[in-house]
């Protein structure tokens, strides 16, 4: 389907644990199927997977908060794409970020390219998820972001471009009412 283009996306949360923090803070009826489990298990990921290639779902975007660090995603996403379906999805990131994120800031915007960079690099090009033939990536909760946001959008897209050479497709969220005249501009400077 994907070849077809197209795409049929769910978005996937790496951030289970077995513990009381992980399943302790959600609220969810009956029961989970594969019991409180661990997103770092590798056969949870292949049943995932399964799940998802079954239920026709053909990219996924996985969640990584920044605060994670390097280590946890990488793990994540390699026993994603290794499980026995794994090449058979393609992937994103659904990058998120605590409140207040002052893109005005160039130390922030060049971290989070940097951090993009790093995303970028461990998800096999054949297999990441593209839009307009560029690496999408999909900024969650974009009202959690402060000042010149469209300057700061330009910003790490340039950031990313000029530490990769590629140039990404940026989607995003907005679940905000703003005014017409302080939407359309951010608007404009996603793809």
């Amino acid at each position: 389907m994907y070849e077809k283009g197209i795409i049929v996306s769910a978005t996937y949360s790496g951030w289970y644990k077995i513990d009381k923090d992980s399943w302790g803070n959600y609220k969810y009826k009956g029961e989970v199927l594969l019991g409180e489990y661990s997103s770092l298990d590798k056969m949870v990921a292949t049943k995932h997977i399964d799940f998802m290639t079954g239920y026709g779902i053909n990219t996924i975007f996985i969640g990584w908060p920044p605060a994670w660090g390097e280590g946890r995603i990488d793990r994540v996403i390699e026993n994603l794409i290794n499980s026995d379906l794994g090449r058979q999805i393609h992937y994103s990131i659904l990058y998120g970020h605590g409140e207040n994120i002052n893109l005005d800031d160039p130390t922030v915007t060049n971290n989070i390219s940097q951090q993009i960079t790093y995303l970028l690099k461990l998800i096999p090009n054949d297999i990441f998820l593209k839009l307009d033939y560029r690496p999408t990536i999909y900024f969650y909760d974009l009202p959690a972001y402060k000042g010149d946001i469209p300057m700061g959008i330009d910003k790490i897209r340039l950031g990313v471009k000029n530490l990769t050479g590629t140039n990404i497709f940026i989607i995003a969220d907005y679940a905000k009412f703003d005014a017409e005249d302080t939407l359309l501009p951010i608007i404009k400077k996603l793809d």
